[in-house]
């Protein structure tokens, strides 16, 4: 996936194999250094996983701007459930900054 300023955004997508119908989804991201893993765990449970890779050195607005994105992206994509996406904290414990201001975007409609 390309940002906004064309920057490459690496990531993985995970789903449900045979779901009974829209799925909810996961949207979580890992620092520069991190392998991208799926959690299989959310699998398991009927939902689906984006998991973004950050770009190190990236500021804070155009992070913002690249969970925007790929939450737009998980909204539009078929087969899950685009009024049902979860932003999560991955490994560090803690919600990252960029989520939080998109959780906040979204919880105004405005995403």
């Amino acid at each position: 996936m390309r940002a906004h300023d064309g920057a490459r955004l690496w990531g993985l997508h995970g789903r449900p194999i045979a779901p009974k119908g829209p799925v909810a989804t996961q949207i979580r991201s890992c620092g520069a250094a991190d392998l991208p893993e799926i959690d299989t765990s959310v699998l398991e449970h009927g939902e689906a996983e984006f998991i973004m890779q950050e770009p190190a050195g990236r500021r804070l607005s155009d992070r913002v701007l690249d969970v925007i994105n790929l939450y737009q992206v998980a909204k539009s994509t078929p087969g899950l459930d685009g009024a049902n996406i979860s932003l999560v904290q991955g490994p560090a414990k803690q919600l990252p900054d960029e989520f939080v201001i998109v959780r906040q975007l979204s919880n105004w409609d405005m995403c």
